[in-house]
């Protein structure tokens, strides 16, 4: 079986709900999409969150994927793309000192209060959390808590 066809083969049954096949389309492109993530942020926990970020969407939005030809691999790249736009709107937003834009800012936000500055902190501190095989219990008895 060629590689297109053993990508499209696990591409039927990840949208069937395989995880284990999306595990390996995961392992097929994970490396590439990091770097190419990297190389446009710079940072590598920022890279890694970006990263993780793009599977989360891509295993989401999976049963609504069609080549329209760019593979997954182009469909990817464009997720990819859009969240490192959206990391750079935050953080030139945070260094203008407009952290109040972020309200009802970012794309399909759509309403006022959709995406506040404190998701950010908790979606960063939840993955080197997972990273640390860490729970939550744990990580609260640490740092005393996320707050309210």
């Amino acid at each position: 079986m060629s590689q297109a066809n053993e990508e499209d083969n696990l591409i039927s049954k990840a949208i069937l709900g395989d995880v284990d096949a999306y595990g390996d389309l995961y392992l097929l492109h994970v490396n590439s999409i990091f770097r190419y993530v990297y190389f446009r942020v710079g940072e590598r926990q920022d890279a890694e969150d970006i990263t993780e970020q793009v599977f989360l969407k891509a295993w989401e939005a999976l049963p609504r994927f069609t080549h329209k030809g760019l593979g997954l691999s182009g469909w990817l790249y464009r997720i990819a793309h859009n969240e490192v736009v959206d990391h750079h709107r935050i953080r030139t937003r945070l260094v203008a000192g407009h952290p109040r834009q972020w309200e009802g800012s970012g794309r399909g936000s759509g309403q006022i209060g959709a995406m506040k500055p404190p998701l950010i902190p908790q979606r960063t501190a939840a993955s080197r959390r997972h990273a640390e095989g860490r729970g939550l219990s744990q990580h609260d008895a640490l740092v005393g808590g996320l707050g309210e």
